[in-house]
């Protein structure tokens, strides 16, 4: 069978075959080799022909043809073939035949016997190890093995398929002779690593077995040992339950200190100082001197990591809080630095002397005037820092192994972290606190909750490849819900068309990867939806209510190390708009709409001009009839009768107010000048002329003319409109036709109030009174007039103004009412 882009095409073998094995030399690349043990024979299969053959493969003349017949044709890790041959002569058994182009060759090497050459296939050093290490391999044929592009590697035997995600892990445990519950790992000069544990004892591995080494104290055999070893110059001094064991030069003694269990040694070789955190004491050992500080003297601080900064200061930390250390003191942080109030389990400095430490969650790179946060996968104890030779820094967590790229944390490059777990070949669980090394040979050794791992570094790929995606599922519905399945491919890129309503869809994808597939997460992005990618760990996505028109939808899997992206995988999206919802309809029915509106708005416009000029017509007509009153009123005539009285009464008689009747009467020419081209006044500015032209009155009849002014209430408001000249009018009616004609003293009382409903505007005069036909019928231009003004207005209001001229027992009463709501707007609502 032939798998293709997903796609699997069968071609049946002329024959039963048991082998297939391909040259990946440059002459036969495109040629599969099928051996058959049964007929003893071999066919070619050409891959880009698809077509069967036999191959003609010629022996070397230096072989007897007749004497030997090839059998099947096997693979090697080095990409060539080698055939196994049947021959009478048994020589011929034992050697191994290669082919190289088109012939068979005689090796030197022969085949060896069966159970010596179980693992033939894999000759490589490195792989052959590990499967030794694989216990169901050990005793089992391994036919076949594969590095994937992962760099993980595949193994089929008799037993299965074994992975081995990474080929950079190494355990130890009791199998190899080391104790359990191992604290500590050290490496003394002759490169042997020691092994301290938590009660089950010491040992030494010199490579190939392991030995228990038995130490005392007080005569009894030490049992326990604790986390915190150091290298000196010559060995190293290894913490226990009783005190501190140096070891120098092949042999073991007690480090004189005070009698403690000591959890941690940290040894300052360039200062010549070591630091030793007991349980109830901090010593300091100098060459001459061991100075001792007691706990209670620092509120019963217990140390669990030690390191010295570019300061000269000493971190000492613990679950609690961060403590500084110079010159045999505890002090403070300096101003220009971010104090830390928070507790670290592990600490580690860089080559740029940034103290890096760890708790849980997170680490936290400290460059003293500013802090970085580095988060971790959840719910992970940071239990040790390792800085790799300035490349890499080793974070042992509760549920895995961190490793910061130092080089890309420092340029900023994302991709600077990755985080190692058993999908990725790590095995150990709960690193140990503080318990790492690295030895002479450059290998990272390190304690677990149940083996000690060895770390080649060099093996560790820098960065996980991308995973692939396809589609898996694909299904669209109309708001009923009930979903249609659709046909997918395995192509880069699909497609989809439904129908509206038919506008929810929902689209699977799946990510292939064989180290984390739980671990995997997707982005992807709707393009004609929105612009932004979404992250979700889900391999379904749901779009609703979606509107015709054509969308891209694009995904992509990310590694859950690396978060390296796949290739773009696109799927087109077609949803077919119904006979309403095509543009050219669309447009048809926007045009339309579009000429009605502007129909509509030319109507608007027309008629809102045709009563603007209606308004200003009848404000016009209003206008007219009042100049024709001020016309009336200062005709002429009128002018010259009241220069006239200047000139009799006062030029002649009183010379004194002669001016002051000549200003009122310009004041009274002016206002009624000002207010020409409006149609109304204030009641306030009304009756102010009023007032003026009864002065101006006033000064011409002397004592035989009295008036009065009254506003019921008194607040009443003074600023409202009403039409002008309309109390003039009336008052100068009053004196025309009441006082002028009457023989005695006369009086005119003008009164403005207001009621619930209407206002009330009457002026009384004590004259003869009005002709009873002149009160239906007047003759005057003013009365006729104002109520021609108020007609005009009456026409804009529901409610009717009304002016009424009558004859009582005092005079002649003129009264005006006007309806509280009523409105002198020209326009109709």
């Amino acid at each position: 069978a032939l798998i293709h882009n997903a796609v699997i095409e069968s071609f049946p073998f002329p024959e039963s075959v048991t082998y297939i094995n391909k040259d990946e030399t440059r002459l036969h690349k495109n040629i599969l080799y099928c051996s058959s043990i049964k007929d003893k024979r071999f066919w070619a299969f050409d891959i880009t022909k698809k077509e069967f053959s036999t191959p003609h493969f010629s022996f070397s003349s230096s072989i007897d043809t007749s004497l030997i017949s090839a059998r099947y044709i096997h693979r090697k890790p080095s990409d060539s073939l080698t055939v196994k041959v049947i021959s009478s002569l048994s020589d011929y058994n034992n050697h191994i035949f290669y082919i190289k182009g088109d012939s068979i060759y005689k090796s030197r090497n022969k085949w060896q016997p069966y159970d010596v050459a179980k693992r033939f296939l894999l000759q490589e050093q490195c792989h052959d190890e590990l499967i030794k290490k694989i216990k169901p391999l050990a005793n089992s044929p391994v036919w076949h093995e594969l590095t994937d592009s992962k760099g993980s590697l595949w193994i089929a035997c008799e037993q299965g398929v074994y992975h081995v995600p990474s080929l950079a892990f190494e355990y130890y445990t009791s199998d190899h002779g080391i104790p359990n519950c191992v604290w500590s790992v050290m490496e003394d000069k002759q490169r042997n690593m020691w092994f301290a544990s938590w009660g089950d004892g010491l040992a030494r591995y010199n490579g190939k077995e392991a030995q228990e080494v038995t130490l005392h104290y007080k005569d009894e055999p030490v049992t326990s040992y604790y986390m915190g070893a150091a290298s000196t110059k010559n060995g190293f001094l290894l913490p226990y339950q009783g005190g501190v064991k140096e070891y120098c030069k092949g042999r073991f003694s007690d480090v004189p200190l005070p009698h403690d269990a000591y959890l941690f040694v940290y040894n300052d070789s360039m200062a010549r100082k070591q630091f030793f955190s007991g349980t109830r004491n901090l010593v300091v050992r100098e060459p001459d001197t061991l100075k001792i500080f007691p706990h209670k003297k620092y509120d019963n601080f217990l140390f669990l990591t030690i390191l010295k900064d570019k300061k000269e200061r000493y971190w000492m930390t613990n679950g609690r809080g961060v403590k500084l250390f110079k010159n045999d003191t505890f002090v403070d942080f300096e101003p220009d630095e971010i104090p830390l109030t928070k507790g670290f389990l592990c600490s580690e400095i860089d080559k740029q002397q940034n103290v890096w430490l760890g708790k849980t969650g997170e680490l936290i790179v400290y460059k003293y005037s500013t802090i970085d946060t580095i988060p971790l996968p959840p719910d992970n104890i940071v239990a040790f820092l390792k800085n790799y030779k300035d490349s890499l820094m080793l974070v042992g967590c509760k549920l895995g192994l961190g490793i910061v790229n130092l080089e890309k944390y420092r340029k900023g490059d994302p991709d600077y972290f990755m985080f190692l777990n058993k999908p990725y070949g790590f095995r150990g669980e709960e690193c140990g606190q503080n318990s790492c090394i690295i030895d002479s040979e450059g290998f990272v050794w390190f304690t677990t909750a149940y083996n000690v791992c060895k770390l080649d570094v060099k093996k560790l790929k820098p960065n996980c490849s991308a995973p692939g995606v396809y589609f898996s599922s694909l299904q669209s519905s109309d708001n009923s819900l009930n979903w249609k399945k659709h046909r997918v491919g395995r192509s880069s890129v699909d497609s989809l068309t439904v129908k509206y309503p038919a506008n929810n869809v929902q689209i699977g994808f799946e990510g292939i990867s064989l180290q984390n597939h739980k671990g995997m997460r997707y982005r992807y992005l709707l393009e004609g939806y929105g612009s932004e990618w979404s992250e979700t760990d889900d391999n379904t996505v749901t779009y609703t209510n979606l509107q015709p028109g054509s969308y891209t939808f694009k995904v992509q899997a990310l590694n859950a190390i690396s978060r390296a992206a796949s290739p773009t995988r696109c799927l087109t999206l077609t949803i077919r708009p119904q006979l309403w919802q095509m543009k050219g309809l669309q447009a048809t029915a926007a045009l339309l709409f579009l000429c009605v509106l502007t129909l509509m708005f030319r109507l608007y416009f027309d008629r809102k001009r045709r009563r603007a000029i209606l308004r200003e017509k009848k404000e016009q007509e209003i206008r007219n009839l009042q100049l024709a009153n001020i016309e009336y009123r200062l005709d002429p005539h009128f002018i010259f009768n009241v220069i006239n009285n200047v000139g009799t009464h006062f030029l002649i008689k009183k010379k004194d107010r002669a001016f002051m009747y000549l200003v009122k009467f310009s004041e009274l020419i002016r206002e009624t000048l000002r207010h020409a081209k409006h149609p109304l006044k204030t009641l306030h500015d009304e009756l102010l002329f009023t007032e003026n032209y009864l002065l101006l009155q006033k000064y011409r009849f002397d004592e035989k003319l009295t008036y009065r002014i009254t506003l019921d209430p008194p607040d009443l408001n003074t600023k409202r409109p009403i039409p002008k000249m309309v109390i003039h009018v009336l008052v100068e009616n009053a004196m025309i036709h009441g006082i002028e004609k009457s023989t005695h003293k006369g009086e005119i009382d003008i009164r403005v109030s207001e009621d619930k409903e209407q206002w009330v505007i009457s002026v009384q005069d004590t004259g003869p009174g009005i002709d009873d036909e002149l009160t239906e019928k007047p003759s005057g231009t003013g009365i006729t007039g104002i109520r021609e003004v108020l007609a005009i207005y009456n026409t804009y209001n529901k409610c009717n103004a009304d002016l009424k001229v009558e004859k009582n027992a005092t005079g002649t009463l003129a009264q005006i009412t006007i309806p509280l709501n009523y409105s002198f707007e020209l326009i109709k609502k």
